[in-house]
């Protein structure tokens, strides 16, 4: 976001350098998003679903572009795996917290009756 492509030379190199800043500012706000969902992380489902959906999308399209073009690096194949391995398994961990909430609210209603 902050240092861009290296040092841009030509046009394409200014559009690439653009892009680069540009995903890494929605990268980074993606992380954002997250980091705020964790104060009330039990009621913030739909949040962290809709996060995870940009993630998993963005690795899907990383993962294509690997598969058809090729791998840059290890970092390329770390980060594809964190977008389709861990962020979803964050989000089902975020579910099952969410159901325990739900489930330890409703017993409280029912000894508190």
């Amino acid at each position: 976001m902050i240092f861009g492509d290296a040092s841009p030379t030509g046009a394409a190199d200014l559009w690439l350098d653009s892009q680069v800043r540009y995903m890494s500012g929605l990268l980074f706000a993606v992380g954002l998003g997250f980091w705020a969902a964790i104060p009330a992380i039990e009621r913030k489902t739909a949040h962290v679903r809709l996060l995870t959906f940009l993630v998993l999308t963005g690795g899907l399209a990383r993962l294509a572009g690997a598969i058809f073009v090729g791998v840059s690096s290890t970092a390329t194949i770390f980060t594809i795996g964190m977008e389709l391995v861990v962020t979803p398994l964050l989000c089902l961990w975020q579910s099952r917290i969410s159901a325990l909430s739900k489930q330890a609210a409703l017993q409280d209603r029912g000894v508190n009756q």
